[in-house]
Order: structure tokens, then C-alpha cells, then sequence
């Protein structure tokens, strides 16, 4: 990305948004931290930028961690950029998951570079786990990146891709699936203990997910892609959110030429189609507390997005069901740990590039 075009998606942000709005601008890759100059200039026209127009800039960062040195690490801290690290938990899981493209693991490297960042004020610092057979051990990978000194630890199974032999992904066996339902209940019990234990949790994603339950009124869809959230290409192209790039039928225009409105529109009519109109959402009974099934992931593998994924839909629905059990012991065993999950003010506005 070419600083004209930072440059321009931040005003076009801007001129989308409202006085006193916050606005979260999500540097996402590939490897943000290969442009860092760009990142800097980003962050520093923003802060530039967000007085005069009586707009609230906050920014976020997706990384590997393998670029994370000290000079890095020491402006992401002076300048309070949240910083997300994929990393998949033990040495032997993650060098598995994520190795160099030579075959090596990345866990040595990585690890060292977070020794300057795990501790440091300032930083916001959250790791994201994506699990995927063999390992799917969720609940031993999330005790070790707590121990690590992590604050916020998000652990998921990874998406079954849609094209597995072209990306070189993975495509789950009924045998996988019933392993990842056993360890995702291990992991929900595991959760109820320690938070009667101590009253906190050992996980973002799980927390955030009975907040939604509990508190958030029926909606047709938590997903933000084209709503609070835009999706800004190295070159400049919009669309609904990271997961639609490079589709044409969803480029919502650039920021040289603006937004396309009859897009834009022509986009959220058809989400709502998809939840409350002829689309596969309408007789689910989990629909209002989904949240999770990923209009962009249904598009990919079935070429139209109003198709829900059914293999995907089976597991959210076994996870909700997961959820509102472990909700239930909570209100038995000590009610007033509910209110721990009230919920708080989300960013108004995101763009992601």
C-alpha cells in the first residue's frame, strides 16, 4: 500500500463518520509490519488528522511477530496500537502450523521478539490462536499463552478453506469433527472452573460470545462487513471486509473514485435476505445469537453468500448450544459472575487494510 492510498482511505473514513466517532483502523496482511513506514505514516496522519476533525482514532495490528523488534516494538507502545499476534500456542503446535516457507518453525524467532513486548506498558497485547487436526487442544493451548503473559487470548478452530488442494489447507473427516466437539466442551468446562476458581476466564472469544448471548438484543447479524467495517486493498479498492477482497461482484468502489452507493446497498439487501427473507438463515433457530457464520466464508464455498455453509452452521449451532449450557452453570453456581459480562462500547467505525 502506497501512502496516497493510506492517505485517502483515512479521509474517506473520516467523511463517513461522525464527530466524536471512534474510529479503529486495522492494519492487516499478508505481514503489515513488511511496510512499516507505511504503517507509521498512517498512524501519525491519523493522529493528525482526528482533532481537527473531532474524530477519535485508535488503531490495531495483526502480526506473525517475526518482525517485532525493538524499534518496532517501542513505537507500537508510544503510540498505544493494539497488537494481535498469531501464534498457535507451544513450540511444537505452532512450528507445525506456521513455519517458515524454508520448512523451519517460527516459534524460536517469535518467541524471543514478544520477550520486549509481553510486559511493556502501553501495549494492548492479544493472542490469536486458529487450531486445526491434529492439534486441537484448546484448552491446553489457551493455559499457555495466558502463562506466557498474554492479555486477551482468542483460540478458535481454523475455517475448513474452500478450495483445500489449491490453497493447501485441510478438509475435516465426520471423525475430526467429533474430536473438535469433545475438546470444545473439554474447553467450556475448563472455562466454568477457572472462572468460579477465580473469577476470570481463559479466554476472549468464549467471554465475548456470552455477552452476545446474554445482553446483545436479536439481530440480523453481528457481522459488520460493509457496515461498521470497510476492507481497503493495497490498491486502493473497497469492499465489505477482508474476506471479500478480490471479489468483484463485492468491490464497493475505491478511494479515488469513493463509495459506490448502489452497491453498498444492493450488499446489506441482500445480508438481510440471506437472515430474514428466502435465505437458509429464516428457519434456524440460532440465528439471532449466531454471530459467527461468515457471509463471505458461505460465498466462497457455495458462490453466493445468501447459501449458508450447512457444515460450518452444524458447528456454530453445537457451539451456541455448548454456550448456553455453560451460561446456565454459571447463573446455578454464582449468578453474580453474570454481570462480569455486561457488555462495553464497541468501535463505531472500522476499516481493515
Amino acid at each position: 500500500m502506497s501512502r496516497e492510498v493510506a492517505q485517502k482511505a483515512i479521509g474517506l473514513l473520516s467523511d463517513y463518520s461522525l464527530e466524536n466517532d471512534e474510529i479503529l483502523i486495522d492494519f492487516y496482511g499478508g505481514e503489515p509490519l513488511l511496510n512499516f513506514e507505511m504503517v507509521k505514516y498512517a498512524i501519525e496522519t491519523s493522529e493528525k488528522l482526528g482533532p481537527r476533525l473531532n474524530r477519535n482514532f485508535r488503531f490495531r495490528i495483526t502480526t506473525n511477530g517475526t518482525l517485532l523488534d525493538d524499534e518496532t516494538t517501542a513505537y507500537l507502545s508510544d503510540h498505544g496500537v493494539s497488537v494481535g499476534v498469531s501464534i498457535d500456542g507451544p513450540k511444537d503446535v505452532h512450528d507445525l502450523n506456521r513455519p517458515f516457507k524454508s520448512g523451519k518453525g517460527s516459534w524460536d524467532l517469535i518467541s524471543a521478539n514478544l520477550k520486549g513486548l509481553l510486559h511493556r506498558e502501553g501495549v494492548s497485547l492479544e493472542a490469536r490462536a486458529r487450531l486445526a487436526p491434529p492439534n486441537l487442544n484448546l484448552t491446553e493451548v489457551s493455559r499457555f499463552l495466558y502463562d506466557m503473559g498474554f492479555e486477551q487470548v482468542e483460540v478458535k478452530f481454523a475455517d475448513e478453506p474452500a478450495n483445500p488442494q489449491e490453497g493447501g489447507g485441510f478438509k475435516l473427516s465426520d471423525e475430526e469433527i467429533m474430536e473438535m466437539r469433545r475438546k470444545y466442551l473439554q474447553y467450556a468446562k475448563s472455562y466454568l472452573d477457572e472462572l468460579l476458581a477465580s473469577g476470570l476466564s481463559i479466554d476472549y472469544d468464549i467471554s465475548q460470545s456470552i455477552t452476545d448471548i446474554l445482553y446483545h438484543s436479536p439481530t440480523v447479524s453481528y457481522c459488520g462487513a460493509g457496515r461498521s467495517i470497510l476492507f481497503v486493498t493495497a490498491t486502493g479498492e473497497i469492499y465489505p471486509c477482508l474476506n471479500f477482497g478480490g471479489s468483484p461482484k463485492y468491490r464497493l468502489g475505491s478511494v479515488f473514485e469513493g463509495l459506490d452507493r448502489a452497491s453498498w446497498q444492493e450488499f446489506w439487501g441482500e445480508i438481510a435476505i440471506m437472515f430474514e427473507g428466502s435465505g437458509g438463515c429464516k428457519a434456524c433457530w440460532a440465528r439471532y445469537i449466531c454471530g459467527k457464520n461468515c457471509a463471505a466464508n458461505n460465498f466462497h464455498h457455495n458462490g453466493d453468500f445468501r447459501v449458508p455453509f450447512a457444515k460450518e452452521c452444524e458447528e456454530i449451532r453445537f457451539q451456541k448450544e455448548v454456550l448456553m449450557w455453560l451460561i446456565l452453570k454459571i447463573a446455578k453456581e454464582d449468578p453474580s459472575l453474570l454481570e462480569r459480562f455486561r457488555p462495553i462500547p464497541e468501535f463505531s467505525h472500522q476499516v481493515q487494510g
